[in-house]
């Protein structure tokens, strides 16, 4: 970290055991110092905002272990073949692939039991709103976004916390596209990558908790001038310093596991309503959501699996994003690299065969994919009275090139990674930190 921040917890020390017996109202951080930010709040011209840039691009997927804790993890991988993992964590397999001229070996961990062994693994998924509350430099709140609609939750479907319960993340929903699948979307992707060497009973289930905010309570985070910007004027868009808010997550993250005890079998999702992230710079802007694994907390010795995903209903500040961009499009983003790489160590290092240069280094299945067009890249399901956006994912046989499951490179839809889109071969990526190649053989 950069920059030195000060937490003083309101409620938190206030109501005490009180809150933990209770659990009736919700913990409150207030941002109260950060030591060398701007004192005013700013407001950032449109036209100098790099949207997506290499400043945010160690944000996308962070790795929060420590040394030992990945040797570990990337050392049990060797000579693994759908073997489930045993580290205290959620639940996991590790596997490999050969790929390149070379032959080169490449392990990794998925989310998830032995495909090959069939049945249902669960785990349980803990949802926690963060209600941002703006204060400019007087003081004064100028925005509160709160995804909880005060405290209501899934008992308000149109609350954040009652989109996200009712989507296809957590609901089982059809899908078309090569290889059509029933079930959670995240489910149903893995088992596209998987469908030659599963049995056709694997699945892997997340269930929700605390989506009514009864079980654990939801956060309120009071962020002072300095720690926010807004976009355009009129504003378009509001962004907070993602170096203010990731120990923040840490340290609900603490709070939480001393009032509730929660584990590290579980994962840990935090929501918030329209409010995107940059860089300490806020003309460094902008991601919508971040995947990460560290230390565990209720069992240092283990692995906390967790995320933040905004969600952003167009036309609120106004609607600079396209899709994917909107509502659950970040968070099926965001899950999809989750299963696929849930600890953030899994390497799959730039190699050249032929006239294939591939420069992305990690199973980021949704980066690959996030900078094309709309139309290649995000999906829509209609249920519950929603029309739910998600994101085209990439799928295993991306990475590896060789087509384990048939030659399908991306799902649903099948030709978003299999049909070349230009006469100089593929290219897309998020601007300089893109990669450029041919396309799939």
């Amino acid at each position: 970290m950069k920059k030195t921040i000060a937490i003083a917890t309101l409620l938190t020390l206030a109501l005490g055991s009180s809150f933990a017996a209770t659990r009736t109202a919700p913990v409150v951080h207030r941002l109260t110092a950060k030591a060398n930010g701007p004192a005013v709040v700013q407001r950032i011209p449109l036209s100098s905002v790099k949207m997506n840039n290499n400043n945010l691009a160690s944000w996308h997927a962070k790795n929060g272990l420590s040394a030992a804790m990945n040797t570990k993890m990337i050392n049990a991988r060797k000579g693994a073949s759908f073997r489930n993992g045993t580290v205290d964590t959620i639940p996991y397999f590790d596997n490999w692939f050969i790929t390149g001229t070379r032959n080169s070996v490449y392990t990794y961990s998925m989310v998830g039991h032995n495909p090959k062994a069939g049945g249902t693994t669960s785990f349980n998924t803990l949802m926690l709103p963060v209600e941002f509350r703006l204060f400019d430099a007087a003081g004064n709140m100028k925005y509160d976004l709160d995804p909880t609609n005060g405290g209501a939750c899934s008992t308000d479907p149109t609350s954040v916390a009652g989109r996200v319960t009712n989507s296809p993340i957590f609901n089982s929903a059809s899908y078309g596209g090569p290889s059509p699948q029933t079930g959670q979307y995240t489910d149903a992707n893995q088992r596209v990558t998987f469908r030659n060497s599963m049995a056709a009973s694997w699945h892997t289930v997340q269930n929700l908790q605390n989506s009514d905010c009864g079980s654990h309570g939801y956060w309120i985070v009071d962020l002072p001038a300095g720690t926010w910007a807004e976009y355009g004027n009129p504003v378009v868009l509001v962004g907070t310093d993602i170096e203010v808010m990731f120990p923040v997550f840490q340290q609900i993250l603490a709070l939480d596991n001393g009032f509730y005890g929660t584990p590290n079998t579980t994962m840990v999702m935090f929501n918030s309503l329209s409010a995107v992230m940059y860089d300490f710079n806020p003309g460094n802007c902008c991601i919508g959501g971040f995947h990460t694994a560290t230390q565990g907390v209720a069992d240092p010795a283990g692995i906390q699996v967790w995320m933040w995903a905004d969600h952003i209903v167009p036309g609120q500040f106004g609607d600079v994003f396209p899709d994917p961009f909107h509502d659950t499009g970040p968070l099926s983003h965001e899950m999809s690299e989750t299963f696929n790489d849930p600890f953030v160590n899994t390497s799959v290092a730039a190699w050249l065969d032929g006239s294939v240069s591939f420069a992305q280094g990690n199973l980021e299945t949704g980066d690959a994919i996030e900078a094309m067009a709309p139309a290649d890249n995000s999906v829509h399901v209609f249920m519950n009275g929603f029309n739910y956006t998600l994101q085209n994912e990439a799928l295993l046989d991306w990475f590896t090139r060789n087509p384990i499951s048939g030659g399908l490179y991306s799902w649903p839809n099948a030709a978003t990674l299999s049909t070349p889109h230009n006469t100089a071969g593929w290219v897309y990526g998020e601007g300089a930190a893109g990669f450029f190649f041919g396309p799939p053989f």
